[in-house]
């Protein structure tokens, strides 16, 4: 029988490869954070005094002041964008030793994301906790693939499987890339869309892509259903691959 903690400090031997993980042991050197449980791309501390710190933990490292400018400007500023990369990185102490970090070990870049084989520090943004099968977004989500060449010719299709929930006035699922419109999945029904979708990568000429996703309108599964699932869905991802 396999048991899970919910508090992962109390673990004594934290997994570490290249799917990331909750791991609570100091980060090695050659390990990157991937998520925590207050990540610095969705969470946003304001103490009474008007600072913006990182977290708790950091509450006397300020990113910004609200008396001198909005929370938007602090948001992207190049103070906030550093402590990002720090924090990726393992470069700030206080997140190496955080009991609550995902971390995982690079591996070279992929041109497919399986979510049969489990997360992938490939998911980027914007994904919540993989299930059996499935992976499910964010209303706004990222992730990055390699796009590579084999012996015959350039890789130059999207394929994305999964499923987008319905919504009374139509659903759509809107991917770009470099901010370029590759396409869009509709949903005109009252059911769940399961969708194997391919779109042109012929004007995208990077080595590594990153693809974003976004509905137009969020599903609440707790709504729906009746249950306590709080979560703000967007799609349900099962696969991502150039082809």
């Amino acid at each position: 029988m396999h048991i899970s903690l919910s508090t992962t400090e109390i673990e004594a031997q934290p997994l570490l490869d290249a799917i990331p993980r909750y791991f609570s042991a100091s980060l090695p050197a050659n390990a990157r954070i991937y998520t925590c449980d207050l990540n610095p791309w969705e969470t946003v501390h304001i103490l009474a005094n008007g600072d913006v710190v990182g977290c708790e933990v950091r509450d006397k490292v300020k990113l910004g002041d609200l008396h001198d400018q909005s929370l938007t400007d602090i948001w992207h500023s190049e103070t906030y964008q550093k402590f990002r990369r720090d924090y990726v990185l393992g470069n700030i102490r206080e997140c190496r030793e955080c009991p609550y970090k995902m971390a995982y070990l690079p591996s070279p870049l992929s041109s497919v994301i399986d979510i049969k084989s489990g997360m992938s520090f490939q998911l980027l943004r914007g994904w919540y906790s993989a299930e059996p099968e499935i992976l499910w977004s964010q209303p706004e989500s990222l992730a990055c693939l390699k796009k590579t060449q084999d012996d015959k010719h350039h890789l130059n299709r999207l394929n994305i499987k999964g499923i987008l929930p319905p919504n009374i006035d139509g659903n759509e699922l809107i991917i770009t890339c470099h901010h370029l419109y590759l396409g869009t999945v509709f949903n005109k029904t009252s059911s769940f869309l399961s969708f194997d979708a391919h779109f042109e990568l012929h004007h995208v000429t990077a080595p590594v892509l990153t693809i974003s996703l976004k509905t137009t309108h969020v599903y609440r599964a707790g709504e729906a259903e009746g249950s306590s699932d709080k979560r703000e869905l967007g799609f349900a991802l099962q696969r991502m691959e150039i082809l």
